[in-house]
């Protein structure tokens, strides 16, 4: 299924790439996606990208959030914010201090 393509690629897949390779139009790849899924193709691309970089945290705690926007393909660093207080109702280093204190949370 197409969703394992954004999960392979960490929601860096682009809609019109997937259409493309499913050999539909947009409009009829994101009607049917949201169809067998249950949220438009675009939204899951960014909970998929959402988590990739919150891994990408979680397993290198040190490493500078710049680098993680930039390896997961957002445009720069306040657009990975932007995601997380859509996802997370918060910054990415207030929900990574928070769950850091917990660590259950990330296992």
């Amino acid at each position: 299924m197409i969703a394992n393509r954004f999960l392979l690629e960490h929601g860096a897949l682009r809609v019109d790439d997937a259409a493309a390779g499913a050999g539909l139009s947009v409009r009829q790849f994101e009607r049917r996606f949201a169809e067998h899924v249950g949220i438009p193709a675009k939204r899951y691309a960014r909970i998929v990208r959402f988590n990739a970089a919150l891994e990408a945290k979680r397993t290198a705690p040190r490493r500078a959030w710049a680098d993680i926007a930039h390896e997961f393909g957002y445009y720069d660093q306040m657009h990975m914010v932007r995601d997380f207080e859509r996802f997370a109702g918060e910054s990415p280093a207030t929900f990574v201090r928070r769950f850091g204190a917990m660590p259950e949370a990330w296992a």
